[in-house]
């Protein structure tokens, strides 16, 4: 029975580091059938119910869990933010006590005092599970390398795109068509070069741009591989531009975290309104890439999105997805307002919370740093790449000290006024 539940349990971590939250959860459950007491069931079930916005639902499972194997310390963690992030803090101070005098110790735990002492005594106590859960991963990362070392690095080479999206500011970009020369890649790369080999960052050749469009798009991952093996490399698209031929080649960075494709929307008229582009020509090419799939010649995982706009369409969007590519995952990205630069109907208002985007770098074609990813014309400046070196950048006094000490966006501009998570 032990193997037969370690295979099970591998099915369900792929399906949940896939993204296939409903076979996960399917499979977690058959092992706890089997064994109930089973620790990495129950703590996946308990982190997949937290991924959904369900803390309370957490609970049980990743107390179970922590009970089962008590000297593992990320059983603890769990525990704690969960019950953080469905507003018991009291009981996660006590648990956490219980955890310190049995020696639970690192930044991990002095994040979640941090986050402990925002949960006690600032409003963002009243905040909802879901916007707890983000701040508590804002606190975290303030206690991590990621304080140094930037968690995602956003490189626009060609500010270049195909599509003119109503939700994007790339049709008034005032870069646009900007290239950024051979001679400030290599810099950027030694830069980067610089960041500890033990840090792992994200990096996506990709800002307000469509990367396919760049020819030397092969030559950076080739250097990226080889010169930054600690970055996990994605890449962006809406597609049209990848071919077979693209395809041979990806496959030849298998370690690709994503292919993240930018569809938004799976009705013909609204698609081609919405994007400006032939709504046939993407499905062409999303059926060539799911055949790729299909056939086991395309392994790198495959993401199709939609930019919300909290209709009915945001439910039908997933289904559809897994009706017509079931190999793909689906992804609802909120609508935002791109700091004034596009005109939005979102009346949502920004959220009493940090923002995890200050643990970014997002540079421009022009080499100039944007404030970050959802600063798309880059009005708000933090360096410039051609003069400074990238590490001096993100550890800026005025930008650090976001990362260091503030609590809540509304504390700084612009991110008073971005609702964007």
């Amino acid at each position: 029975m032990g193997s037969s539940v370690d295979r099970t349990l591998q099915q369900a971590i792929e399906a949940h580091r896939s993204g296939r939250l409903h076979d996960a959860e399917r499979l977690y459950r058959a092992i706890l059938q089997k064994q109930p007491w089973h620790t990495d069931a129950n703590n996946g079930l308990g982190v997949l119910a937290g991924e959904v916005g369900k803390p309370e639902l957490a609970l049980p499972f990743l107390k179970t869990a922590l009970e089962s194997s008590p000297k593992r310390g990320e059983l603890w963690i769990g525990y704690i933010r969960a019950l953080i992030a469905a507003n018991k803090a009291e009981m996660a101070e006590r648990v956490l006590e219980q955890g310190r005098q049995v020696g639970l110790a690192g930044t991990a735990i002095d994040g979640l005092m941090e986050v402990l002492h925002v949960a006690k005594d600032r409003p963002v106590r009243h905040l909802t599970p879901e916007l707890m859960g983000y701040q508590l991963r804002v606190l975290e990362l303030r206690t991590s390398p990621f304080l140094e070392y930037p968690a995602h690095v956003h490189l626009e080479t060609l500010a270049r795109c195909n599509a003119a999206c109503t939700f994007c500011p790339y049709p008034t970009l005032d870069r646009k068509g900007e290239r950024m020369s051979d001679a400030l890649i290599e810099k950027i790369i030694s830069d980067l070069e610089d960041i500890p080999r033990s840090h792992r960052f994200q990096l996506s050749p990709f800002k307000v741009n469509e990367p396919f469009l760049d020819t030397r798009l092969f030559d950076l991952l080739d250097q990226f591989r080889d010169r930054l093996p600690h970055a996990s490399v994605s890449l962006t698209s809406n597609a049209t531009p990848i071919t077979e031929r693209t395809l041979d080649r990806l496959s030849g960075y298998p370690d690709l975290q994503y292919l993240w494709i930018s569809f938004n929307d799976h009705r013909r008229d609204v698609y081609e309104k919405v994007m400006a582009l032939p709504y046939e020509r993407t499905i062409d090419r999303l059926d060539l890439i799911h055949r790729r799939k299909a056939e086991g010649s395309f392994g790198i995982r495959v993401v199709l999105s939609r930019v919300g706009d909290g209709s009915r369409v945001d439910r039908e969007f997933p289904e559809w997805v897994k009706a017509n590519y079931p190999l793909f995952d689906s992804w609802i990205f909120p609508r935002g307002e791109w700091l004034g630069q596009v005109d939005s109907t979102s009346s949502a208002s920004p959220p009493n919370v940090g923002c995890i985007r200050w643990f970014d770098l997002s540079i421009t074609a022009t080499g100039i740093v944007a404030h970050c990813c959802m600063d798309g014309n880059a009005e708000h400046p933090i360096g410039d790449v051609t003069k400074s070196h990238l590490l001096e950048i993100y550890n800026h006094p005025e930008y650090r000290r976001l990362r260091e000490s503030a609590l809540s966006r509304l504390e700084a501009e612009p991110c008073r006024s971005c609702n964007f998570q």
